[in-house]
């Protein structure tokens, strides 16, 4: 959650650029140490970890940036477009990793891992650039003076409270926003 809640107050193809950077640079570290002669299991630990993380910036500034890019009225069919060849990939995507894995070395085929995200990377530049969104919808309310806290703190904060309060999954998580967590765009700090 405050992975949403940090992009939620970010240019979302800033975002995307960055973390395909970051899982570019981290994936081609591999077979750069590899054939310097100084990969460790460390190093392969280390790379799993921030790619990861990379990718649950990367994952949740795509899903905010495609109603930007089609509109309300084509969320459905777009997110249909965008989920059945991450499902085919899911599948297919493995038995070719492994094929490549065989046919380059695993190094070389890490590397070519690192191209895939570097060309994804210069790609999304062309995306239309969107603005950051609001945080709020309606006016936004002021604070009583003790809220101390972080726009990001209470975008996080509130997340965390709509979901303990909700008996099933929230509205948000089921509609067509159903990469959206509860935000503070449906609650305010203090709430």
């Amino acid at each position: 959650m405050p992975a949403g809640a940090w992009v939620d107050r970010m240019h979302h193809r800033r975002v995307l650029i960055v973390a395909d950077l970051v899982k570019a640079v981290l994936y081609a570290s591999v077979p750069l140490a590899w054939w310097l002669g100084g990969l460790s299991l460390g190093q392969l630990y280390a790379v799993a970890l921030l790619t990861g993380g990379a990718t649950v910036f990367f994952d949740v500034g795509a899903q905010s940036v495609l109603p930007g890019l089609v509109g309300r009225e084509h969320l459905v069919d777009a997110n249909a477009a965008v989920v059945g060849p991450m499902a085919f990939g899911n599948v297919a995507g493995r038995g070719a990793g492994g094929m490549l894995v065989q046919l380059l070395t695993a190094p070389l085929a890490i590397a070519v891992t690192a191209l895939g995200h570097l060309g994804s990377a210069l790609r999304l530049t062309a995306l239309r650039r969107t603005p950051i969104p609001a945080t709020t919808v309606g006016p936004t309310p002021t604070p009583p003076a003790s809220a101390h806290r972080s726009p990001r703190a209470c975008g996080t904060s509130s997340a965390l409270r709509n979901c303990a309060h909700w008996p099933s999954p929230p509205p948000s998580t089921t509609s067509d926003r159903s990469w959206s967590t509860p935000s503070s765009r449906s609650c305010s700090c203090g709430n």
